[in-house]
């Protein structure tokens, strides 16, 4: 998908979708999730020469909670 930001330059916004669906309360997924991320990252980074233009694309990670219950499991990293 492409973006314009503020002062007009036009950028990519990668997309990753991982669809996962917890029935049960997991206390390890945001770390999980967040581990998703940073291998999706190493497979982009691999091969590139850094320098100071080498971004890589924000993520967004959402965990579908699908039980009974309600979630009562970490809902964010610090947590």
């Amino acid at each position: 998908m492409r973006f314009r930001d503020g002062d007009g330059t036009t950028h990519w916004l990668q997309r990753v979708v991982m669809p996962g669906f917890q029935a049960r309360s997991d206390w390890s997924m945001a770390l999980c999730v967040r581990g998703y991320a940073v291998r999706t990252y190493e497979c982009m980074w691999f091969g590139r020469t850094a320098n100071s233009k080498s971004l890589l694309p924000p993520t967004l990670s959402i965990v579908v909670h699908n039980g009974c219950r309600p979630w009562n499991a970490a809902q964010c990293l610090s947590a």
